[in-house]
């Protein structure tokens, strides 16, 4: 209820307004309710995909961590033995030397 006072021929009058409260229908409930559990449904569904992609990036790069590990291995393992094969050689090398030396 509000008071509302105005002049009207130099007499002072008061009107009183009911102010009638809107109620919404229920279908316009239904349908806020379904736009927003559809708005928490696509939140869910982007917030997964978007652990699915960290998760497939984390696992790539656990991949490409262990591949090059992996490399990294095989490399040190090929300069070992290329070290062996010619310390191998050089020792016949010297070995021959002085057996000739002997000769």
């Amino acid at each position: 209820m509000k008071n509302v006072y105005f002049n009207n021929l130099d007499s002072l009058v008061l009107i009183q307004l009911i102010v009638v409260e809107q109620k919404q229908p229920q279908s316009l409930k239904n349908n806020n309710n379904n736009n927003n559990n559809n708005n928490n449904n696509n939140n869910n569904n982007n917030n997964n995909n978007n652990n699915n992609n960290n998760n497939n990036n984390n696992n790539n790069n656990n991949n490409n961590n262990n591949n090059n590990n992996n490399n990294n291995n095989n490399n040190n393992n090929n300069n070992n033995n290329n070290n062996n094969n010619n310390n191998n050689n050089n020792n016949n090398n010297n070995n021959n030397n002085n057996n000739n030396n002997h000769l």
